[in-house]
């Protein structure tokens, strides 16, 4: 090998190198995701862990994603083999940031492996060093490298669309170029493969098939490029077969609304908001809008001067044309519902028009000095990794204080409410987060973490509730148990903030629970911390005031058609027959499976502004049951849910839910029933529903009392 062949091997390891160093500061200098941003990689580690424990079930389908759940599950599975002294998905939630680390070092490995490899493949194969590393400069073109190793589809994209164009330039360009022979069944196969693959990490790489129907070279090669497409998208979104009915009608919900994710107004576009996202699209990225323009410029030149072309120097008409077509789509969808982020697509086929447009330009404006060019090149390498060193800086530029666990130090024990979107100095909203996206199986993980966190608290600010893992929680419950409460704020309007604290020291907005003073107070970070002090003692008076009723499913009427409460004083209507194989007391049990799906049946008697809490013992494998309170007369109150609040012998385990009931109800009942939407059955059994008015009675004993605590304060 000649000096020059060996400085050109050495040439295609320096971007890996780059990468890897890269690659190696971001991991050094880690900064956990729950105080960066969680969303998706918590989402996706949720799913990954799902699929780890051998559950094929994923509640994360929106881009579809599969894929990235599928590598995570793998590196997963991989880690806990030396971590096996407890279930998989417990050392998951014990070691959430642990677990993304060596999900983050696996993609960098391999995003670095793939980097190399495109340029040796094409090096390899055409002789041409430029063109070697103008495909290895994709991650750099394309997108932040800094965050190209996060559990995301942008990830996959990247490392996949990588390999994708510099295999599609070779076999349908450079080979049609130098008269060598066009792609077959085989390159056809592999094409699909790589689509397949693009689409179920993300549906708006779709319109990166029309680019490559422009350079397939007949019509039965097409057809059989779109089927194996399909079959192999469908393979690769496998792992969510049982949510593919949701995912389809999330696509069908963008399509024909307006906004962002389809939570607009019907319609296919809103006019006004189209033309300012076209806008925002190209005022974005320089790079970005350079290149587009680039396309276009080399566009209409490739059509003016195709008559005077070679035959085998037209494909670059075609693949200009196709790159055109693809890149113009997908920005118009990305229009519609936009968010920067989504033309990654059309970023990845940079190489592509860089490449095509130097080879129709070259010959027009005289660029054809080997040497200037090389040059050129070298200077737009140097300029691009500048500007990839540039966004490090915000990585490591964290806006959660480290001093905020510290000052919580001084109040070991009492309950924490965290008011934040999900990041936070605490990891517990990032949890919840990945929770609620792991389908069936998020009731086990909100009870272990349940467990692991029992005081934390999360304030859902758009509902205006107290989230306690699977179950909620009203502010006056906790007074009633602990003398304090701290509440957290992250990046919370001071009159967010405000409104907040009064809805908290406020029962109902007319009764005063307790008053709040701020113990921490970061305006840098927009991060305060709050102590509520319980000073009246009035929530243990509104919660010792409550009504009662029990049913063993033990007692029935003598035409057997109701059950009696334990007092003697309800009925509630039999609606299932009873069972004897399984009974937490007694001898008798209510079953539910897919033929009996609902069950217990019964309308509580309670005021607007009461608390209503129901529990039952359940005996289930699935978990797959709720507790549902709503309204016959009014659609819009329909709660559920299931907290699992003690465990008793053979597997039985009480369920709570409880809410609270609005104002708006004039008939003054909720009805109570049981829901079971599992494939297994669940066996239930004593079945207990109170009732807090939630009221101060004008009782002498209580003015007294009242009276007494103002009398302590002052």
């Amino acid at each position: 090998m000649n000096f020059t062949g060996r400085r050109n091997k050495i040439l295609i390891l320096v971007l890996p190198a780059i990468y890897l160093l890269i690659a190696g500061v971001y991991l050094i200098h880690w900064i956990p995701f729950y105080a960066g941003n969680p969303d998706p990689v918590y989402a996706y580690l949720f799913n990954g862990m799902n699929l780890a424990t051998g559950k094929i079930e994923v509640g994360h389908t929106d881009h579809p994603g599969t894929p990235v759940q599928c590598f995570a599950a793998i590196v997963i599975f991989i880690r806990h083999l030396f971590h096996h002294n407890i279930p998989l998905y417990q050392d998951v939630i014990l070691h959430p940031e642990s677990y993304l680390r060596t999900i983050c070092t696996a993609i960098s490995l391999l995003f670095v492996f793939t980097s190399w490899y495109t340029g040796y493949y094409l090096f390899e194969r055409t002789g041409n060093i430029i063109l070697a590393l103008l495909f290895q400069l994709t991650p750099l073109l394309g997108s932040n490298v800094m965050y190209a190793q996060n559990p995301q589809p942008e990830s996959f994209l990247i490392i996949a669309g990588m390999l994708f164009i510099a295999y599609i330039y070779y076999q349908s360009v450079y080979k049609k170029v130098h008269a060598l022979p066009a792609p077959g069944w085989k390159q056809i196969a592999l094409y699909a493969l790589f689509t397949g693959f693009l689409v179920a990490c993300k549906f708006t790489c779709a319109p990166l098939m029309l680019l490559v129907l422009f350079l397939v070279p007949s019509f039965r090669l097409c057809a059989g490029y779109i089927l194996l497409s399909v079959f192999f998208f469908f393979l690769f979104i496998t792992p969510a077969y049982l949510s593919w009915s949701i995912m389809f009608h999330w696509v069908y919900s963008l399509a024909t609304h307006t906004g962002i994710y389809g939570q607009g107004s019907t319609g296919v576009i809103d006019p006004v908001e189209f033309r300012a996202h076209l806008k925002d699209i190209f005022k974005e990225d320089f790079y970005f809008t350079a290149i587009f323009i680039l396309l276009v410029a080399a566009l209409i030149v490739a059509f003016i001067k195709r008559k005077q072309m070679g035959r085998e120097n037209r494909v670059y008409v075609r693949l200009l044309s196709g790159t055109f077509l693809s890149c113009t789509v997908l920005t118009l969808l990305v229009a519609k519902h936009y968010s920067f982020h989504y033309i990654l697509p059309i970023k990845l086929c940079f190489p592509l028009i860089l490449a095509g447009s130097y080879e129709v330009l070259a010959p027009v404006v005289n660029i054809q000095q080997k040497r200037r060019n090389i040059a050129f090149f070298y200077c737009f390498i140097g300029i691009l990794l500048l500007g990839a060193v540039k966004d490090t800086y915000p990585h490591f530029s964290l806006s959660i204080s480290h001093a905020v666990p510290d000052t919580l130090k001084k109040y070991p024990g009492e309950p924490l409410i965290i008011s934040a979107d999900y990041q936070a100095a605490f990891i517990e909203p990032s949890l919840d987060f990945g929770t609620r996206y792991s389908a069936s199986s998020h009731f086990k993980y909100w009870e272990f973490l349940q467990k692991v966190y029992p005081q934390s608290y999360l304030y859902k600010q758009n509902e205006g509730t107290i989230a306690h893992w699977a179950g909620v929680a009203f502010i006056p419950e906790l007074f009633a148990k602990f003398n304090k409460v701290i509440v957290y704020f992250y990046h919370n309007r001071p009159v967010e903030r405000d409104t907040i604290l009064n809805n908290l020291c406020t029962w109902n907005h007319t009764i005063k629970l307790a008053d709040s003073r701020v113990i921490y107070a970061n305006p840098e970070t927009k991060e305060y911390i709050y102590e509520l002090s319980d000073t009246y003692n009035i929530s243990k008076i509104l919660l010792a005031d409550s009504e009662e009723t029990d049913f063993d499913f033990e007692k029935l009427t003598a035409d057997k058609t109701d059950f009696i409460a334990t007092d003697g004083t309800h009925l509630l209507k039999v609606t299932n027959p009873l069972v004897t194989a399984e009974h937490h007391s007694g001898s008798t049990s209510i079953l539910l499976n897919e033929q009996n799906q609902y069950t217990a049946a019964y309308h509580i008697k309670s005021a607007p502004g009461s608390i209503v809490k129901v529990s039952i013992w359940r005996k289930s494998d699935d978990r797959c049951s709720n507790i549902v309170l709503s309204s016959s007369s009014d659609g819009d109150f329909y709660n559920s849910g299931q907290e699992v609040t003690d465990s008793g012998a053979n597997g039985w385990k009480q369920i709570k839910y409880e809410c609270m009931v609005p104002a708006y109800l004039k008939d003054s009942t909720v009805a109570f029933y049981l829901f079971y939407y599992g494939h297994g059955s669940a066996y239930f059994d004593d079945l207990s529903i109170k009732v807090y008015p939630m009221k101060l009675n004008n009782s002498i004993f209580v003015k007294k009392r009242l009276r007494r605590l103002i009398k302590i304060q002052k």
